[in-house]
């Protein structure tokens, strides 16, 4: 399958590594356009860091042939990136997770590292040769160039300075063969025998075994299934730092976190055939979780963020994930105590007027970061919080009726009938929705997508509340040819690419494909999830899409996307 490598980064499960193409200039740097070595560890998007949301990217891959640059293309693979130069070729693929091999064939064709400014290189001895390592400080890691097959040398950009660029030369029958390791600690001086096809085939065949826990979808998605599968098994990478278990990032682009209401739709797809790490990726924010009962906003190897949160939809997607997976005695217990403190954080700390209605305090609380329902107010009452926390108290008194816990069971489901009345009192006028600034009551007149997540409650709600609702997610006010719009199209608020004040996003869509099932309109969610399904196959998994063109926005190649699709072709189409 060809990997369009301007949209989808090349790495491999388990990996910290990363090659990407960026265009000129990306970001404000001052960066040539091509291929560049990229690092995925935390610590280089620090907050308040020059670095933060940058490409993260450690050296610039150039071809050369006879020491000059060349014109070049790239076809890249799911285990292999080929780079053609009319000259010669030069290939490169993963030994494991920690090292990349670069191969290349041809008369005089070699290969430049230029490292970002700031960064440099130096010989170091290894037990029969001598070697290189890239010292990448502006990204807190460093990388050692193995040599099996050619020479190195080291060019200094300016006189007197470090060397800045790491230069690959072929032997006399125009081959090279050398190694890229990513250094936690010391390097190991025994030299190192790399055979690049079985590399390739090695790591081909994990990408397959993968492959084959992904749900199967219609035909039609066939490619896109593989492509999806790739995005997540790629996005990957292994227990490291604070990182407790094994975890699927939001991108390997510029999302390298695992946010808490993310990691959800990512283990709801590993859930119908890879259990143990749908498990994991569910319970991964649940790691962190503090004395309150709060878990944080995202986390990756080096540090957690604190600052925000996400709603609590853990209950709806537990649940959800157990029609497909079943959970032993200790994984019950385990995930009731989670949910229950996590749950009642909300219940104690986020309902500040005490009014029964818990609040967001700011729209990255909500995931729906710049919402026009906060844009007069970060502190707001929505409905949609109020259902997800209903959602989740039902969750807890189903797994405390299988622990045995009856009395809790029966607190649950108490709480969660207390929360519906006060939610269908305070957060509707008659049947339509509205946002509420907590404390003063005062409504944020909006057009947002956000305040029909109450669907999701299906035949609880009164009937007339449903129908409006269903009714409005039926008309032209959201709907496109692709989908829901997350602000109504007509709204003046309305922005192409304004995040979340237009585009279509993958988990509005399926928390609104589900609701709507729920409410008995399954002809209807299938058509949705034909939309969504059709725009990803036409405009990938990007981090969201214009509403009225379909075209891919933002992070070209995010996690969350490729499961969403896999989900709803599966489950839905």
């Amino acid at each position: 399958m060809k990997i369009d490598i301007i949209k989808v980064p090349f790495s491999m499960r388990g990996s910290y590594l990363a090659i990407s193409w960026l265009p000129k200039n990306f970001g404000g740097q001052t960066n040539q356009e091509g291929l560049f070595l990229r690092t995925i560890h935390g610590l280089t998007y620090l907050p308040n860091s020059t670095m933060l949301n940058s490409p993260a990217f450690c050296a610039q891959i150039i071809p050369v042939w006879n020491e000059e640059e060349v014109e070049y293309t790239v076809c890249a693979e799911e285990d292999e990136i080929r780079i053609l130069t009319g000259k010669g070729e030069i290939h490169i693929c993963f030994a494991d997770p920690d090292t990349l091999l670069i191969n290349g064939e041809g008369k005089g064709i070699g290969l430049h590292l230029r490292l970002i400014d700031g960064n440099y290189a130096y010989e170091v001895q290894g037990n029969t040769q001598k070697n290189v390592l890239m010292n990448c400080g502006r990204n807190s890691r460093r990388f050692l160039v193995r040599k099996n097959i050619g020479e190195i040398d080291l060019v200094a950009e300016k006189d007197g300075e470090y060397a800045g660029t790491v230069s690959l030369c072929p032997d006399t029958e125009g081959k090279f063969l050398f190694g890229i390791e990513d250094i936690q600690e010391e390097w190991d001086q025994n030299d190192r025998n790399y055979c690049y096809e079985e590399s390739r085939r090695e790591s081909h065949s994990e990408f397959e075994g993968f492959l084959r826990t992904v749900p199967d979808v219609p035909e039609k998605y066939g490619d896109a299934r593989r492509l999806a599968a790739y995005i997540n098994w790629s996005g990957i990478v292994k227990k490291s730092g604070i990182l407790t278990r094994e975890a699927m990032l939001m991108a390997k682009n510029w999302m390298c976190n695992v946010w808490s209401w993310d990691h959800c739709f990512n283990a709801m797809a590993l859930a119908y055939r890879n259990p143990s790490m749908a498990w994991d990726q569910f319970m991964l924010l649940f790691d962190y979780q503090g004395k309150t009962g709060r878990i944080p906003d995202c986390v990756n190897d080096v540090y957690a963020i604190w600052n925000f949160c996400k709603p609590p939809i853990h209950g709806w997607a537990l649940s959800r994930m157990r029609r497909w997976m079943d959970l032993t005695q200790q994984q019950y217990e385990e995930v009731y105590s989670r949910l229950e403190k996590w749950t009642n954080w909300w219940l104690t700390y986020r309902d500040g007027d005490r009014d029964g209605i818990c609040e967001y305090h700011h729209g990255n609380d909500a995931g729906w970061d710049n919402s026009t329902v906060f844009r007069a107010n970060p502190v707001m009452e929505l409905p949609d919080l109020a259902t997800f926390l209903i959602l989740q108290m039902d969750e807890l008194k189903s797994i405390a009726e299988k622990l045995g816990k009856k009395e809790e069971a029966l607190e649950w489901s108490q709480k969660a009938d207390r929360m519906f009345n006060a939610m269908i009192k305070h957060c509707f006028d008659g049947v339509r929705p509205r946002a509420l600034v907590s404390h003063s009551h005062e409504e944020v007149k909006s057009d947002s997508l956000i305040l029909f997540i109450p669907v999701l409650l299906g035949k609880k709600l009164p009937e007339e509340i449903r129908s409006y609702l269903v009714k409005e997610l039926k008309s032209k006010r959201f709907l496109t040819e692709h989908g829901l719009a997350t602000e109504a199209l007509e709204s003046p608020f309305y922005v192409a690419d304004g995040y979340w004040r237009g585009p279509i996003w993958a988990p509005s869509s399926l928390l609104l494909i589900d609701g709507l099932r729920t409410c008995g309109e399954r002809e209807y969610s299938r058509e949705l999830a034909r939309r969504f399904c059709d725009m990803a196959v036409k405009s990938g998994f990007a981090e969201n899409f214009d509403a009225v063109t379909g075209e891919g926005l933002r992070d070209k190649a995010y996690t969350w996307t490729s499961s969403v699709f896999l989900i709803l072709a599966h489950e839905y189409i």
